[in-house]
């Protein structure tokens, strides 16, 4: 079809989807809404998927093993509420929504009666379905006594991982210490928890 060019009405009869030129319609030409987070790519999109979790009770765990924490998790319910689907645990694996590159924050707190010499707190992930786990960020401190009761510490563990297959991606967390200690866990608040943030496409 031939274009039509309509001048008392100001339109264009008989173009083809795609048939105008590259630089003809910019940014400034488009109302504000519509582009839809659909539409959009990368960043542009902002934040889609935002989820937080939580241990509720205290974990004992035993000096110089590997721990990983399979119960007691929760999806923080205080104050807060999940942008997005949020996250699926179950024994403490952790599946993703959607693909995508996201930023996973684990924090712990424990308490121990001990001269702890370390602590390490590991986010691991798994890429094909949960068959085998490799490191994603592994962080050590040290805990000196000082005489008292109790002594305490806090950890950080932060890592980006490309989830490039939604189905395949697995996420758990673990915990190393030295000698025996308690890692904090409350239903009210968090003390021992992880975020994950979805930054954009992968």
């Amino acid at each position: 079809m031939a274009l039509v060019l309509n001048g008392s009405a100001n339109t264009i009869g008989g173009l083809a989807v795609g048939g105008l030129p590259d630089g003809v319609v910019d940014t400034d030409m488009l109302a504000n809404n519509a582009v839809t987070a659909e539409k959009a790519a990368g960043s542009v999109k902002g934040i889609t998927e935002m989820d937080q979790w939580r241990l509720t009770a205290n974990t004992d765990v035993v000096g110089g093993a590997s721990t990983d924490l399979t119960s007691n998790w929760e999806r923080n319910d205080t104050a807060f509420s999940k942008i997005g689907t949020g996250m699926t645990e179950s024994s403490g694996i952790f599946t993703f929504p959607s693909t995508g590159i996201w930023q996973i924050d684990f924090t712990g707190y424990t308490s121990d009666t001990d001269h702890n010499r370390y602590t390490g707190i590991m986010v691991k992930y798994s890429s094909n379905g949960g068959s085998s786990y490799s490191d994603l960020s592994y962080n050590l401190d040290s805990v000196h006594d000082n005489g008292a009761d109790n002594v305490y510490g806090s950890y950080r563990s932060q890592g980006m991982l490309d989830v490039t297959n939604a189905s395949d991606f697995r996420v758990k967390f673990t915990i190393q210490t030295h000698s025996n200690s308690v890692l904090g866990g409350n239903t009210s608040y968090t003390r021992t928890g992880a975020v994950f943030i979805r930054l954009g496409d992968t």
